[in-house]
């Protein structure tokens, strides 16, 4: 997005010779785009903008502030002394050094790390599990912070059963170990529940500028840096304990490994490859996949001679060429292949094993994962693959709220697919681009953004998009919070389609660059809270653990309460896990279901093993506590109800 060449070429020169091109993989001049690919591509975006602006029922108020600012983006960019200083600037920040993007990309996390902790406090955001899939995971994190994947089954398992946990066979959280992994040091460390997420989405933003500063340059990463920052869904989700960051991460990191064994095949390289991949695997598979394929499809298209290059015969350095002229491709011998092949799998391996224990463990089958366990459990055919929910099959669990939820899924399950899968690849690649980036407008730059891909191997971080999109139509449901791994390529895209367009006009180059970069900038500074207060800043409101947090608070250790569900009460806001500890008896104060008559075991249960705990009974309809006492008075109170 620079818009002095004549700058950068002076800059290129004080460095010295750089590495001649290698294939289509190694750093170029920009490619012209045809001038009518750019307008047919420019129209169907703006076509697309319109139909995803009436989907999403946009105010009026809003489209105007955002189309203001875009028209005052076009009136700075017309005065040429203001497009001549800061066309400058975009020279200075769009070409740093390799030393200079790592001091950029730290930077830009500590920035992030600061900014992401600050708004949620700010903003009065809720800073402890809340989410069914939050509590799980923090479970999770407390086992494994113990040195264990799971925990024994409690003797009286029905009253901590929950939504996404697993009581039988054993205790713990259903889902893949590799998010308990990262958010475990922070059980070590006493920290909140919070700092942990918000540490790592600051890094995936650090490492979404690393890796689109070298693909494209220091400006592209700078403004999808700020697009992440200023995307609410991220933005909000970046303080809760969750696997969409987490794989994000080790998607980026991927990418990030590739960049650097692209050029000389270093097993080292290959290695990490293989490790953010195994991780990935082990926090959420799926979207892992969609990050390994179009890098694995890369890595075998190097190895085919897309680039590759034979330094003894080229007589240059490995990875580049001291000759003006690009060198032909070869063909890496077999034993490359095989060394490389070997060190993808050794950085893989340990989070495989990891996996493969957890699953014989829990299951005692080799591939049969937790999470597929309990989904046969508590949401009979809702398994990957399977297509559809099974509408036949009765639930495990006897819990009316799991009972409902299990109701809601099969209702989501049928609208969603009402219209047919084309519909509804269409509605979640438009849930995609929606909850991905700050403004809707945006989209007007991604079907031009195409025209960029090719460049440097661009093709290999933004092609997970789509094969994710593709790989949940597998998926009987499709969450909107589901999309978060994509926020990085999303805001890519948007910086690709600067990039294309300036390509296409070259005499309009930098007037092109300035007024896009303007009008981006200010439609991202345009979706942080503290500038536009009608831009989200908090989750959905939960009341009820609001209130449980509060009544809690007041309680005297060690205690038990007894939670009532009753009609009408929420089946997404459930007070019932004990995330703070690994084991439900180690909880200062205990979460347990109100089974009406059997409440009785646990009183006698705790009275025999703990007998210093004091029983409450809270009430979810009306949110008060009742105090039962002692363990012979809670006999006594529970025997008389």
């Amino acid at each position: 997005m620079t818009g002095a060449p004549g700058e950068k070429q002076q800059r290129d020169k004080a460095r010295g010779p750089a590495p001649q091109p290698v294939s289509y993989f190694a750093p170029s001049t920009p490619q012209p785009a045809h001038p009518v690919a750019a307008i047919v591509l420019l129209v169907f975006g703006a076509l697309l903008t319109a139909w995803q602006l009436w989907h999403f029922h946009i105010k009026w108020s809003d489209l105007a502030i955002q189309l203001g600012l875009v028209a005052a983006a076009s009136v700075v960019a017309l005065i040429p002394s203001l497009r001549a200083m800061i066309s400058r600037l975009l020279a200075r920040l769009g070409d740093p050094t390799p030393p200079e993007r790592a001091r950029v990309a730290l930077l830009v996390w500590v920035i992030a790390c600061a900014y992401l902790a600050c708004t949620a406090y700010y903003h009065g955001r809720e800073l402890y599990p809340r989410l069914h899939d939050e509590c799980s995971y923090a479970i999770g994190a407390h086992i494994l912070a113990k040195g264990r994947l799971w925990m024994p089954p409690h003797p009286l398992a029905d009253f901590f059963e929950s939504f996404h946990i697993l009581v039988r066979p054993v205790y713990g959280s259903i889902y893949f170990p590799g998010t308990a992994l990262l958010n475990a040091p922070g059980v070590w460390l006493g920290l909140s529940t919070w700092i942990i997420p918000a540490l790592l989405s600051a890094l995936a933003v650090a490492l979404a500028y690393r890796v689109t500063a070298e693909l494209i340059d220091g400006v592209a990463g700078l403004l999808v840096a700020l697009l992440m920052i200023a995307t609410p869904q991220f933005r909000i989700m970046s303080t809760m304990v969750l696997s969409q960051v987490p794989v994000m991460v080790m998607g980026l990191a991927m990418a990030w490994a590739f960049l650097h064994w692209r050029t000389a095949m270093r097993p080292t390289w290959a290695l990490a490859v293989g490790f953010f991949a195994g991780w990935g695997a082990v926090t959420r598979p799926v979207d892992a996949l969609a990050f390994a394929i179009p890098v694995g499809c890369a890595m075998a298209l190097r190895m085919l001679g897309w680039g590759f290059i034979d330094p003894s015969a080229a007589g240059a350095p490995t990875g580049g060429s001291s000759s003006d002229e690009p060198q032909p491709p070869v063909r890496a011998p077999a034993a490359l292949w095989l060394r490389q092949a070997a060190m993808l799998v050794l950085g893989a391996l340990p989070f495989l094993l990891l996996q493969l224990v957890f699953n014989l463990g829990v299951t005692g089958h080799t591939f049969k994962t937790p999470y597929q366990l309990y989904l046969e459990q508590s949401q009979p055919g809702s398994v990957f693959g399977t297509g559809a929910v099974a509408k036949d099959k009765p639930l495990q669990s006897t819990l009316p709220q799991k009972q409902l939820y299990y109701q809601s899924l099969l209702e989501m399950e049928k609208q969603e697919h009402a219209h047919g899968r084309a519909a509804a690849l269409l509605d979640e690649t438009s849930q995609a681009v929606h909850f991905d980036l700050p403004s809707d407008l945006l989209l007007l730059l991604i079907p031009v953004g195409w025209l960029a891909w090719g460049a440097q191997g661009r093709w290999v971080f933004l092609a997970g998009a789509p094969v994710f999109m593709l790989l949940y139509q597998l998926n009987p449901f499709f969450l909107p919070h589901y999309v978060i791994p994509l926020t990085a390529a999303v805001a890519a895209c948007a910086a690709f389609g600067i990039t294309a367009t300036r390509n296409a006009w070259p005499k309009s180059r930098e007037f092109i660059s300035v007024f896009l970069t303007l009008a981006v900038l200010a439609l991202t500074l345009a979706g942080l809270p503290e500038i536009n207060p009608s831009t989200p800043s908090t989750f959905t409101p939960m009341p009820l653990l609001g209130r449980v947090q509060d009544v809690l608070a007041e309680i005297r250790e060690p205690a038990v309460v007894f939670f009532r569900f009753q009609a009408g009460s929420d089946i997404q806001e459930e007070p019932v896990y004990n995330w703070d500890v690994a084991w439900p008896d180690d909880a200062p104060i205990i979460r347990a279901h109100d089974l009406g008559p059997r409440d009785v075991e646990l009183v006698q249960y705790y009275a025999s093993r703990q007998p210093r705990r004091t029983f409450y009974l809270f009430n979810r309809a009306d949110g008060s506590l009742k105090k039962l006492g002692t363990a012979e008075e809670a006999l006594h109170a529970l025997n008389g109800r």
